[in-house]
């Protein structure tokens, strides 16, 4: 991403926190394929604003650990269980007029749940979506399989993720919200030393006005 084009979407964002007031709570949606990054962005937007951070894998692993996994089935089936219980905390956190910041792989299954949270409490939505080419996105997927929970069964699928990310499965949610998108293709780091700093700046340059 651009110099130019970074101080744009840092824009969208700045936008989207001036928005949000006592009794609109800021929900920032960090989304895209497997092995983008999500987590390490959506915990740098964290350390920056001081929201709540929820992982959906945080929600899903318990579950694995209570009920097992022995197929693909089973861990979809776990996935969704995990993702009515993150709504659910998503809730009662903007239900208290906090912001909250949740990461997840959104789908368009997704998209009914999301907007039930903004109009139940009028929160401001932001979409962060983080992503990758296609190939290292495979190649990170398969680097980190065996080190993530053995109930995501990574090995198993690296063929059905390879097809959902060529079916755009995880492209950005068409929300009436702003969009910020990461390519991470470059390296980790890339946007923590860039974006997140243009950010900062122009939220110090904000607060002293």
């Amino acid at each position: 991403m651009n110099r130019g084009l970074m101080r744009h979407e840092a824009r969208n964002v700045l936008r989207a926190l001036a928005s949000a007031r006592m009794s609109q709570p800021l929900v920032v949606l960090v989304g895209g394929p497997p092995a983008g990054g999500k987590s390490t962005v959506a915990e740098a937007i964290g350390r920056l604003t001081g929201l709540v951070t929820l992982h959906k894998d945080a929600f899903k692993e318990p579950l694995m650990d209570e009920f097992g996994v022995e197929s693909v089935m089973d861990s979809m089936a776990l996935s969704s269980a995990a993702l009515v219980s993150f709504f659910a905390a998503a809730d009662a956190v903007a239900a208290r007029d906090a912001g909250v910041i949740l990461e997840s792989t959104f789908t368009v299954r997704d998209m009914d749940r999301i907007e039930r949270l903004r109009a139940n409490r009028g929160a401001i939505l932001l979409q962060v979506h983080v992503t990758a080419a296609t190939d290292v996105l495979m190649r990170r997927w398969n680097e980190r399989s065996g080190r993530r929970h053995p109930g995501h069964l990574d090995a198993q699928r690296a063929a059905e993720v390879r097809a959902r990310i060529e079916r755009k499965t995880w492209d950005p949610l068409r929300l009436d919200a702003p969009l910020m998108p990461i390519d991470t293709s470059e390296g980790q780091t890339f946007y923590a030393a860039s974006w997140l700093d243009e950010i900062r700046r122009a939220m110090d340059a904000a607060a002293t006005r």
